[in-house]
């Protein structure tokens, strides 16, 4: 279930550091963002046909928890320790 986010320049920090800070929070406080049903985390990695430009989705699949960020049309990820 995608969290859409707000784009930011990869040179400006601040606008990165505040959208992690937002998918943080929007991901505590919805219980599903995207209003359909089912988990919020998904066990496939996304690719950039199902995961849509300035979404972000998270991904657990039993060992290993990410974020993954569809940005211009590159999948990227952050590992969550």
């Amino acid at each position: 279930m995608p969290i859409q986010v707000s784009p930011v320049s990869a040179l400006n920090l601040f606008q990165i550091k505040n959208a992690i800070e937002n998918l943080g929070r929007n991901a505590f406080s919805l219980a599903n963002p995207s209003g359909g049903q089912g988990a919020l985390f998904t066990d496939t990695v996304p690719t950039t046909d199902n995961l849509e430009e300035g979404q972000a989705i998270f991904y657990y699949d039993g060992a290993n928890y990410r974020i993954y960020f569809n940005i211009n049309n590159v999948i990227k990820f952050v590992a969550l320790t």
